[in-house]
């Protein structure tokens, strides 16, 4: 499943009806209540507020593709493999090719995805860093 708008939108649509193993939604509501039964997620953004989808999924189990995009890389432990460059049009083949030739070890790098987003996502996690970050500002005001 391809989802979402994008540049490509014409050409996705046009491949879904070529193809019966390509399918094309423009969008899903309630994301999180879909992203479990996804294999991979892709996250082919040139710029991101915040990595959310990506870190949404990987509260799921769900392994995450990203472009290089430095707000995406935040979202995933350091040296997550699962990067291509959005410049480069064999970059994200490449990837592709190399997860079907089963290059990596899924299960390895979901359990380091969630272990990470469990550090660092969490309420708890994010609740004490506003407050760290509020006594900052009262300690040097």
């Amino acid at each position: 499943y391809i989802i979402g708008e994008g540049s490509y939108k014409s050409e996705i649509v046009d491949l879904s009806g070529k193809f019966q193993n390509i399918h094309y939604v423009p969008s899903i509501l309630s994301f999180r209540n879909h992203v479990n039964s996804f294999d991979f997620l892709i996250v082919p953004s040139r710029f991101e507020g915040f990595g959310l989808v990506s870190a949404e999924a990987s509260f799921a189990g769900v392994n995450v593709i990203i472009s290089n995009n430095e707000t995406l890389k935040e979202t995933l432990p350091n040296n997550w493999p699962l990067v291509f460059d959005l410049n480069s049009e064999d970059s994200l083949l490449n990837l592709l090719n190399n997860i079907s030739a089963k290059k990596y070890d899924f299960n390895s790098l979901r359990k380091n995805a969630l272990d990470f987003v469990e550090s660092n996502f969490t309420l708890k996690h994010m609740l004490n860093g506003y407050r760290v970050l509020y006594n900052q500002l009262i300690i040097t005001n």
